[in-house]
């Protein structure tokens, strides 16, 4: 299929620094896990088809899993400031 990715497939990052490349996979990590579980409520199969997929291991489902908590030291103030 077009635009199907196989499993064998991998995405380089090499040409960026690790700490960039790093940093961009652990945000996109939390927010597919986050937003996967704010979802599974409304969507319930197709969450726990991502879930599944894509964390395995982690909880035997994603209705099992806990909920997401905020992280309060991740507020940005100054860039709330400019968002008023």
């Amino acid at each position: 299929m077009p635009g199907k990715r196989e499993k064998s497939e991998s995405v380089e990052l090499s040409s960026q620094p690790c700490s960039t490349a790093s940093a961009a996979k652990f945000t996109l990590y939390h927010v597919i896990l986050t937003t996967t579980k704010l979802l599974a409520p409304f969507v319930p199969h197709f969450a726990e088809e991502v879930y599944g997929t894509y964390f395995p291991g982690d909880h035997p489902s994603i209705h099992v899993s806990d909920w997401p908590v905020a992280d309060e030291s991740l507020i940005d103030e100054s860039a709330e400031r400019l968002g008023e």
